[in-house]
C-alpha cells in the first residue's frame, strides 16, 4: 500500500489506524510525505516512511512505487474511507492486473452521486482511473508501464493511459471508497468541475503539466 500525504496528518493517522486493525499479515504500508521533516512520532515503526524532495503527487507516488516490494501495489489517498476488511478480502481473491474501487463522496447531494457514477463509468469503460479511486495494479504490470511519472498534475491520467496501452482490462471492485467533496465545496461545484475539464483538455492537446499547474493555481485563487 502506498499513501501520498501533504499536510494532512489527521486523515493519515485515521487511515493508518484502520489499516493496522484490518490488514492481513505481510501487508507493506509506505507513506510518502511531500513535506521534508522528521518521521512523525505517532507513526508505527512497521510503516515505511519516505519523504519526497518535490512536493507534487506524481513524484511522491513514483518514490513510493520505487520503494515498494510487494507483488501488487495499492495507491490510496490519505482521506479515503472504506471498509478495509471487505477491500482486503476482494484484493486477496482478485486475478485482475489493474483495478479501482467504486467511488462515492461524503456528501449525499444528487450532484455528487452523479459525479461518482460518471467517474466510475469513465474508469471502467474509458480506462482513466483518478487517484481518489484507489488504483490497484500488479507489480509487473506497473513496472512494464513505466510507473508514475514525477509530474505535478495529471499523473494518474498519464499512468492510466500507459496501463491501457499494455492491453490489460480495468476491473471495478464493488467495495465503496468514499472521498471528500471539500475541493468542490470550497471552489464551487460547477466552477471546479469546469476547471478540471479545462485542465484535462489542455493536457490532451499537449500542454505540459508544469504549465497546467500555473493555470490550476491561478484559477484556484
Amino acid at each position: 500500500m502506498i499513501v501520498p500525504t501533504y499536510h494532512d496528518d489527521a486523515a493519515l493517522q485515521r487511515l493508518v489506524t484502520q489499516i493496522q486493525l484490518t490488514a492481513p499479515a505481510g501487508v507493506e504500508l509506505i507513506v510518502v510525505d511531500g513535506v521534508l521533516r522528521r518521521r512523525p512520532s505517532w507513526l508505527p515503526q512497521w510503516v515505511c516512511y519516505v519523504t519526497s524532495s518535490m512536493a507534487n503527487r506524481g513524484a511522491q507516488l513514483q518514490a513510493g512505487g520505487q520503494q515498494a516490494q510487494g507483488q501488487a501495489f495499492w495507491f490510496l489517498h490519505a482521506d479515503s474511507r472504506l471498509n478495509f476488511q471487505q477491500a482486503f478480502a476482494q484484493l486477496h481473491k482478485t486475478t485482475a492486473s489493474v483495478g479501482f474501487f467504486t467511488l462515492t463522496f461524503n456528501d449525499p447531494k444528487w450532484r455528487y452521486r452523479w459525479l461518482a457514477w460518471s467517474s466510475n463509468l469513465r474508469a471502467r469503460y474509458g480506462h482513466l482511473i483518478f487517484g481518489d479511486q484507489g488504483l490497484f495494479v500488479q507489480q509487473d504490470v506497473y513496472r512494464a508501464s513505466g510507473g508514475f511519472r514525477p509530474q505535478p498534475l495529471m499523473e494518474d491520467w498519464q499512468l492510466s493511459r500507459d496501463l491501457h496501452r499494455l492491453g490489460v482490462p480495468f476491473h471495478q471492485f464493488s467495495v465503496r471508497l468514499q472521498t471528500s467533496a471539500r475541493r468542490f465545496e470550497g471552489g464551487g461545484f460547477v466552477q471546479t468541475l469546469l476547471k478540471m475539464h479545462v485542465i484535462k483538455f489542455l493536457y490532451m492537446i499537449g500542454v505540459s503539466p508544469q504549465r497546467l499547474v500555473k493555470i490550476y493555481e491561478r484559477r484556484r485563487h
